[in-house]
């Protein structure tokens, strides 16, 4: 079998959360086919991660990420019209005019004459590049549902110049990934909530987020200074606004109770509104590490203040694996089948979420009940290998569905516009 797999950035390293579940399901795929990759390339990626896409791949096709749009733009003049006029398009959202990239548009171009059996597409970001007809099956995985994640966040926000604009994306990106399983495409997604927000469609197929499971580690947590710990990207938004809500509103009525409480958050590229909290006592920002571990160890509590996003969030499974407590919103816990009192401690407002985190931390019985579920829970349905070989189960299924699909040319190939 021959699949080409297309994604907007190369997915490593592995110490960026975003990347676990495109590097899983590429993975999962070269382990059953020839696997050829398009993928954007930046010019100070570590060369050893396209050696290694190589190494695992039958070819690579990398492209220059500075060819995307939204760069060219940035460095013009006048870069806020620019990018009030991306939204004036009725039917195009501005998230994908961002995207559009001549190299990406015809490396695609090319690759569409190729007769691939399969075609996987991570997120919607490139589709303003593909060809209008694209060879063999098309599989979109949606990790992120855009509208969704928009729409979380346009109700935390106050009025703005910019809020018209972002509710005209809002409609156009809910249009156009509620109307993407209808054009004989499939599509993955990482819970039954966001394969509800697209209709049930039954060409909508849940594959989960995962973990692995790490090497048994003693735990080193200090009663009398607990440690709250927020894992994540933190250049994405509902992440930033994650750690702003915790610091701002909850830190504090926590740190009435229990004044030496630390908050920890640990991520990449901290946004300047994350690093600004700062301050080497009770807030730490650490930027980009090598690896979680270390700070899950010494971890009280893992914290997950989310209030906006879609997808499920691989940092609660991650503190499971590594058997610390959870405390996070509804939202935050959506999608996973977790529930309140169980796996995990379920907060919303921050005097709520406060006296979870206080009682979770100095409540040792309650912690190993948590985490000796919310281990199980990973060690029997969040496992990637497991995620991997469902991953193969579908991608080597017949694609029978799609000549029932009312209207459906009879060609071989899918479109897309």
């Amino acid at each position: 079998m021959r699949t080409l797999f297309v994604i907007s950035g190369v997915p490593l390293p592995l110490n960026v959360g975003g990347n676990h579940r495109p590097y899983h399901m590429l993975r999962a795929l070269a382990g059953i086919s020839d696997v050829s990759v398009v993928c954007a390339a930046k010019a100070g990626d570590d060369p050893r991660h396209l050696a290694e896409l190589r190494a695992m791949c039958h070819h690579v096709f990398p492209f220059p990420d500075a060819s995307f749009r939204w760069h060219r733009d940035t460095r013009r003049r006048l870069p806020g019209l620019r990018a009030a006029l991306q939204h004036l398009d009725p039917f195009e959202p501005a998230l994908l005019k961002s995207y559009h990239s001549a190299p990406a548009a015809t490396l695609l171009r090319n690759l569409a004459q190729v007769p691939f059996d399969l075609v996987w597409i991570e997120r919607i970001r490139l589709l303003p590049n593909l060809p209008p007809t694209l060879p063999g099956r098309v599989i979109l995985d949606l990790d992120d549902l855009e509208h969704r994640k928009l729409a979380g966040k346009l109700r935390t926000r106050r009025w703005s110049r910019s809020l018209p604009f972002d509710l005209a994306d809002y409609v156009k990106l809910r249009a156009l990934e509620r109307s993407l399983a209808r054009r004989r495409w499939e599509v993955v997604v990482c819970s039954d909530t966001d394969r509800q927000a697209l209709g049930a469609h039954p060409r909508v197929s849940v594959v989960p987020n995962g973990v692995d499971l790490p090497a048994v580690a003693e735990r080193a947590v200090d009663p009398a200074s607990p440690t709250f710990v927020f894992v994540g990207a933190m250049f994405y938004a509902p992440n930033v606004d994650a750690v702003r809500f915790f610091a701002r509103e909850i830190l504090p009525r926590i740190r009435r109770q229990s004044p030496r409480a630390r908050f920890v958050v640990v991520g990449r590229d901290p946004h300047p509104e994350v690093a600004a909290l700062h301050d080497g006592d009770a807030i730490t920002v650490t930027g980009t590490v090598d690896d979680v571990a270390p700070y899950l160890r010494v971890a009280s509590v893992a914290v997950v203040p989310i209030r906006f996003g879609s997808g499920t969030r691989i940092k609660i499974l991650e503190a499971f694996a590594h058997r610390v407590p959870v405390v996070s919103t509804t939202f935050g816990a959506e999608g996973l089948d977790v529930a309140h009192g169980r796996e995990l401690l379920l907060a919303d407002d921050p005097e709520a979420f406060a006296a979870a985190c206080t009682g979770l931390a100095g409540d040792r019985r309650l912690q190993e009940a948590l985490t000796e579920r919310g281990h199980d829970l990973v060690r029997h349905r969040y496992q990637w290998h497991d995620v991997e070989r469902q991953v193969q189960a579908l991608a080597g299924r017949a694609d029978d569905r799609a000549t029932a699909v009312p209207g459906a040319p009879a060609h071989r190939g899918a479109e897309w516009r």
